[in-house]
């Protein structure tokens, strides 16, 4: 049997990461049992604003310094991967920073890295798992996901990410299928 994957999970709240304390798991979690149910450990999950923002060395934006702060709770944590999500809440700026601190967490050779940035929150990817086409187009995928399709809570947000089918995603779904797309070469490498 192959080794599961130890992985430290961050996001932006409960919704996003469950609580590791209680073992109520959240969007992140249920998005890489989707990939592969058993390769996963979550070894310890942080909210984005509770992760100890990365200072040494050349001037980096807060987006970057964040995701560089999970590389110490990583080494910490002796896990395998991070995984994350950002919302990007309509900040293209925002993306570009996460995408500078993940080049800059997989040149160290350290983690796997499973991370991006949710278009234009994780819940358009709870929007794309119920099968709306326009799930990264709305600018308060929220408000539609509960009005729409009366999902509000996490443990139904959850729900609807487990029961979706990844190979039936709407391709419009871009920041979503990156993510998952990383997601499953780290769970291939285990294999």
């Amino acid at each position: 049997m192959n080794e599961r994957i130890r992985v430290l999970v961050a996001g932006e709240g409960k919704d996003d990461i469950g609580d590791s304390y209680s073992g109520v798991e959240g969007v992140v979690q249920a998005l890489l049992r989707c990939v592969d149910d058993g390769a996963w450990i979550f070894v310890r999950t942080r909210t984005w604003k509770s992760i100890r923002k990365f200072k040494a060395g050349e001037h980096r934006s807060a987006e970057t310094r964040n995701v560089l702060g999970l590389l110490q709770d990583a080494r910490d944590d002796k896990v395998h991967a991070i995984a994350f999500v950002r919302d990007r809440d309509g900040d293209a700026q925002r993306e570009c920073e996460v995408a500078k601190g993940m080049d800059e967490v997989v040149k160290t050779g350290e983690f796997h890295v499973i991370g991006g940035v949710a278009i234009e929150s994780i819940d358009a990817w709870v929007l794309a798992c119920c099968g709306d086409h326009k799930a990264e187009g709305y600018k308060k995928p929220k408000a539609v996901l509960d009005e729409v399709h009366g999902v509000g809570t996490r443990a139904s947000k959850v729900d609807r990410v487990r029961s979706a089918d990844p190979s039936t995603l709407p391709k419009t779904a871009k920041s979503l299928h990156a993510w998952l797309g990383r997601a499953r070469a780290v769970a291939q490498h285990r294999a």
